[in-house]
């Protein structure tokens, strides 16, 4: 499941049980550096303990740095999602 900028303000007042099973959450790379989401990403990780959380962005709007990855990295995400695999690798 990815979560966005727009979803987030819905899901971190509760998560919709009928979404709780799910693998992974993808979260968008908003929720890890805007101000106006604050620490949203801790939020699902309170909300699904059991839950993988991967960052992920889309280069279409957003290009991917060595600054975002380590960004990524520091808030002890479980894997991160990206069109430049070898930029996370190094």
């Amino acid at each position: 499941m990815i979560i966005n900028l727009f979803k987030t303000f819905s899901y971190r007042k509760g998560f919709p049980d009928q979404y709780k099973e799910v693998s992974f959450l993808a979260l968008s790379n908003e929720l890890f550096e805007w101000l106006i989401v604050g620490e949203d990403y801790q939020i699902y990780r309170k909300q699904l303990p059991s839950v993988r959380q991967y960052a992920w962005s889309w280069d279409a709007i957003y290009q991917e740095t060595e600054e975002r990855i380590l960004n990524y990295i520091a808030k002890g995400v479980d894997g991160i999602a990206t069109s430049n695999p070898t930029l996370v690798k190094n």
